[in-house]
């Protein structure tokens, strides 16, 4: 049947009871269930493996080109490592400078690792490539929440980048020079400390892991000391 034409006068009525059937129509209908947010417990495998293809990368170009050979300063390892078998290591012997940097913690690594292995360089490199792993790590758990935020392929791009920083070839004298292990750990306790300082509520414990974490990164690289002004940052 033909529809009534209504009228732009103002005496024409406001159909209100069609206005009025519409939502009380509308409210019956069943409400399609939320979306459910992605999960934060955990990031995605895809994420993962986009994350693990710099590592990998870097992983075959030292297992072809890394050599058990020392190189420049791995030449002062041997001092230490002469006055650790004789038991006259000291304090002072741990603490004095590297060019730079007091390499306190590194030395504590480097000796025992040279005699439980004959001293290969190659082995002090694979500890390079842990700490940067757990690096990796810290960095993607530190950025978890802003991935909820963003689309899923943004924070794949975002985490292969992290990644690809991280392990750049660009800095391969880093990866290939056994020693340079004293950076990535001065970098890996920084972003251990940072990440116990983010938590919502700190514990005792942790107050001690930040402690812990910066005389690791103090006593491991020149620049490890700014750690504690930026740790007393409000």
């Amino acid at each position: 049947f033909p529809l009534p034409v209504l009228s732009s006068h103002e005496s024409c009525p406001t159909p209100r009871f069609f206005i009025g059937f519409l939502v009380s129509e509308t409210s019956q209908l069943p409400m399609a269930p939320p979306a459910a947010e992605p999960s934060s417990k955990s990031l995605s495998p895809t994420l993962l493996l986009a994350a693990s293809l710099p590592p990998l990368v870097l992983g075959w170009v030292l297992w072809c080109f890394a050599v058990d050979v020392p190189v420049l300063d791995q030449w002062n390892l041997p001092y230490d490592y002469d006055r650790y078998q004789r038991g006259e290591w000291t304090l002072a012997d741990l603490a004095r400078a590297q060019n730079a940097h007091r390499i306190l913690v590194p030395r504590l690594i480097l000796v025992p690792l040279a005699q439980w292995t004959g001293w290969n360089t190659r082995v002090e490199v694979l500890v390079s490539v842990v700490l940067g792993l757990g690096l990796l790590a810290l960095w993607l758990q530190s950025v978890r929440p802003l991935f909820r935020e963003v689309p899923r392929s943004l924070a794949i791009g975002v985490a292969f980048l992290i990644s690809l920083a991280l392990f750049s070839l660009n800095q391969f004298e880093n990866w290939l020079w056994g020693i340079m292990m004293h950076a990535f750990l001065a970098m890996f306790a920084v972003a251990l400390g940072f990440h116990l300082l983010a938590r919502d509520r700190l514990r005792p414990w942790h107050w001690l892991g930040v402690a812990f974490a910066g005389l690791v990164a103090t006593f491991s690289h020149a620049a490890g000391p700014v750690f504690w002004w930026a740790a007393a940052l409000p």
